[in-house]
């Protein structure tokens, strides 16, 4: 997969529209689009904010694989799944889970 279909690939994951990646990034329509077929941010500074804005690692835009040495492969395997959520339950169990913590936490 490329890095064009890749990013495509992650803002639909996202579940957002190219109209809203432009306007976050202040970047013209136009501009967003070509990033999605067939260029690429001018600066690494635009890379990394619109890596940012889509919630993707620059790695893994970069070559189609997440770089994450400092992990152990249990949390490598856990935030996979977790990034495999759809967006809208993301949130719910990021909730969850700090309310597991903080009960474990009250239990000791």
């Amino acid at each position: 997969m490329t890095k064009y279909a890749r990013l495509q690939a992650w803002r639909l994951k996202e579940g957002k529209t190219q109209e809203q990646i432009a306007m976050e990034l202040h970047v013209a329509l136009s501009t967003y689009k070509g990033w999605e077929t067939n260029s690429e941010p001018r600066t690494l500074e635009m890379t990394a904010r619109l890596c940012q804005c889509l919630r993707m690692s620059v790695d893994y835009y970069v070559t189609g694989q997440e770089c994450i040495p400092a992990l152990a492969p249990e949390e490598t395997r856990l935030l996979q799944l977790y990034n495999a959520l759809p967006a809208s339950i993301r949130a719910r169990f990021a909730k969850l889970m700090e309310s597991l913590v903080a009960h474990l936490n009250s239990q000791n």
